[in-house]
């Protein structure tokens, strides 16, 4: 008996496994596990899985067994599923789980994080093939793997959002590259309750602002992400009016951030604000017919609403947010970067449709789209540039490129895009590292007794958090960093 494992989390990625099993043959003797993460930080953001009857159907349809990992690992929470050596008796317990004793394929979203992080080491004989993980496919691994982990990736299967770009994600492990094309997830994007009845009895063209989650990912402070979303959504209402603007919150946002932004663009606009409800994916509720363009800071729906439905889309904040992306290893940075490149901004088409009062925001919006289309061959250069400097101990293979295609002068903000890069040598950052790091281990020494250093060697970020003393949790983050 073959027995083939799939880790999702997202209903974009199952919507993507979808479409990689849609190739192929399934082969009798064969069984299929999904195992479901509902990676939210947040209780009252409803769970894209258990809330969708028809998700739900579709997976147990396509699937043997369907686990839902929340419920296996509580109260741990999946982002701190850490594998830990000696899991026999986890490893027992899951093989009884799966149904197999031994894994052949494993299937994986982002093996650099938990829950991917341990499944690859649980199931430590299995083939592992990573798939698309929306845009931040393009960027550099973010760690580097583990040899016995490494050496079993085969293969990178990539949605092909930037047509014809090829992943940095595990370049350094030479897999092989296997792309789908976004048609192919068209089919997989599963139909839920139309959200958008109210606005079906408005009339004029609409634009849809895609929200995320950059707050819950640390990239920036909860206040600042809601006022670049008023801001881009004001904007737009000068293109089609405040009424026809509607928000599409993130999946994993607060509930906080969306009653923050609709405050907002009430005082902003005088107007009320529509969103759609969160856990419905854009591609599945937008009205072709009536939206004129989708915008968002530098969302995968906006590649994926361009390509599927042929509306424009717009970026707005991906320079500022880009300016104050740290550590310069962030894998958001590449994604950000394809946004500013390849988008035009909101800005242009309020600007253009200024300019032109009594022409259709919608013939406006696309000529715009058409005209100030980035090139991939700019952005090209600034992922290999820019992912050099991200992972140069990972990518070594690039430097001869990077350097080549820096001295160009083809990209023509590099100079923002390397903004944060640390210049040091490799050796400087060294023996820097190693002070640093043997200054927090004797400080460690000289504080705390044996068994609280026994605990902080082993989960430096939950010692902090047990403490109270503010900003705990970031000294647990920078200790594990540096230390570890």
């Amino acid at each position: 008996m073959r027995t083939e494992v799939y880790e999702v989390s997202t209903v974009l990625g199952l919507c993507t496994l979808f479409a990689i099993l849609a190739r192929e043959t399934r082969t009798s003797g064969t069984r299929r596990v999904l195992i479901v993460s509902i990676n939210s930080r947040y209780p009252e953001v409803e769970s894209w899985f258990r809330e969708n009857q028809s998700l739900q159907d579709t997976a147990r349809s396509t699937f043997d067994l369907v686990i839902e990992l929340n419920d296996e690992i509580f109260p741990v929470h999946p982002s701190h599923w850490k594998y830990e050596r000696g899991w026999t008796g986890h490893r027992k317990r899951w093989a009884d789980l799966v149904g197999s004793r031994h894994v052949d394929i494993l299937y994986l979203e982002s093996i650099q994080a938990p829950p991917s992080w341990s499944l690859a080491q649980l199931f430590s004989e299995a083939e592992i093939r990573v798939y698309s993980d929306g845009l931040m496919v393009y960027s550099p691994t973010r760690v580097r793997l583990p040899k016995e982990v490494a050496r079993r990736v085969s293969e990178v299967l990539y949605v092909d959002y930037l047509q014809g770009v090829e992943p940095l994600l595990l370049d350094e492990v030479r897999p092989r590259m296997t792309s789908l094309q976004v048609d192919e997830l068209r089919p997989h994007f599963v139909t839920l309750e139309r959200s958008l009845s109210t606005s079906d009895q408005r009339e004029g063209p609409q634009a849809v602002f895609l929200g995320q989650a950059m707050a819950n990912a640390k990239m920036m402070e909860h206040e600042a992400e809601a006022a670049l979303y008023i801001q881009g959504m004001s904007e737009l209402s000068k293109v089609v009016g405040p009424a026809n603007v509607l928000f599409k919150p993130h999946t994993s946002a607060p509930t906080a951030l969306t009653t923050d932004v609709q405050r907002g663009f009430l005082a902003a606009t005088g107007c009320s604000l529509e969103t759609i409800e969160g856990r419905i994916p854009i591609e599945s509720v937008i009205d072709r017919e009536r939206t004129v363009a989708v915008a968002g800071v530098f969302s995968t729906a906006l590649f994926t609403v361009a390509q599927l439905f042929d509306v424009p889309a717009f970026t707005c904040g991906a320079k500022d947010v880009l300016y104050g992306l740290r550590p310069y290893e962030n894998s958001n940075r590449i994604p950000l970067i394809a946004a500013d490149i390849l988008l035009p901004t909101i800005r242009s088409l309020v600007d253009a449709s200024a300019e032109r009062p009594h022409e259709s925001p919608s013939v406006i919006a696309r000529e715009l789209a058409d005209a100030s289309r980035g090139s991939t061959r700019e952005f090209r250069a600034a992922q290999i540039v820019v992912g050099y400097h991200m992972q140069p101990k990972l990518l070594p293979h690039r430097k001869d490129e990077a350097e080549r295609l820096a001295g160009e002068g083809e990209v023509r903000y590099l100079d923002l895009y390397l903004v944060g890069r640390d210049d040091r040598s490799d050796s400087q950052r060294g023996r820097i590292s190693r002070v640093v790091a043997e200054t927090a281990r004797w400080l460690a020494r000289m504080t705390l007794d044996e068994r609280k250093i026994r605990k902080l060697e082993r989960h430096p970020e939950r010692f902090f958090e047990d403490s109270r003393a503010p900003g705990a949790r970031l000294i647990g983050r920078a200790y594990r960093r540096l230390v570890g």
